[in-house]
């Protein structure tokens, strides 16, 4: 049971389908996770990893993908917002918990998961969304509708979703952008990513503060700087092109 995973051709509908580093860390995330219980130790501390789960640092996971830890985390917090996994934050390390692990591990189940694959064939989740309350299953799907619906064309708005930002944290960015008069282009996207991985900070954290300093754009050393009397005076006479 410990060699094999199960894969459903419908993976190539599916949004991680469409970055291959992407695909390639989830299918090792479904790899590594433990198809057993286990204790583990860590830095002299025992730990019970379950069926399913994993005990590694972003640190760990990086160095196994040869990328960074805000590519990481921003992939992790992509895959909990599809609800395909559960972070939790262990004392020295991180749980990753993947959800509906039996879905790719459990013959048993095979059948009747395919059967519910059948029945939803127009969806793109590679894990089923739980049946719980109405309200949130209904809400989950409303939000995954608007991205699907998407127009082809390139939506900054969208782009950043997918990446897990918080849509108020987008909407009031979006908003101090338009104030400025900056262009939206695919462009300053990745101009404005390739800043957030120089800082080391989530998207979510430089989204906030891009918002309380009514910043356009940003910069990585602006995190460092912000506080500086100087650095004020020179942002407030100083015309950042790059995100323009």
């Amino acid at each position: 049971m410990s060699s094999w995973i199960k894969l459903f051709r419908d993976i190539n509908k599916h949004w991680i389908w469409q970055n291959s580093d992407y695909l390639k860390w989830w299918l090792d995330i479904l790899l590594e996770v433990n198809h057993a219980h286990a204790k583990v130790v860590i830095n002299n501390k025992i730990y019970d990893c379950n069926r399913g789960e994993k005990l590694y640092s972003l640190d760990t996971w990086a160095h196994r993908w040869g990328t960074n830890k805000s590519k990481v985390r921003r992939f992790l917090q992509l895959l909990q917002n599809d609800n395909m996994i559960v972070l939790k934050s262990e004392t020295q390390t991180t749980r990753l918990i993947v959800c509906k692990y039996n879905t790719y591990q459990d013959m048993r189940h095979a059948d009747e998961t395919q059967m519910k694959h059948k029945r939803h064939a127009s969806e793109t989740h590679l894990t089923p969304i739980e049946e719980g309350k109405e309200g949130k299953e209904e809400k989950e799907e409303k939000e995954e509708k608007e991205i699907k619906d998407t127009p082809s064309a390139f939506s900054f708005y969208y782009e950043l979703l997918k990446l897990g930002a918080e849509k108020q944290l987008v909407s009031d960015w979006l908003a101090v952008r338009k104030k400025k008069k900056l262009t939206n282009t695919e462009t300053a996207l990745k101009g404005f990513l390739k800043q957030v991985d120089k800082s080391g900070n989530s998207l979510n954290d430089v989204l906030t503060k891009c918002i309380e300093k009514s910043w356009g754009g940003f910069e990585a050393d602006w995190y460092k700087k912000n506080n500086s009397d100087d650095f004020q005076r020179n942002r407030s006479t100083t015309k950042v092109t790059i995100f323009g």
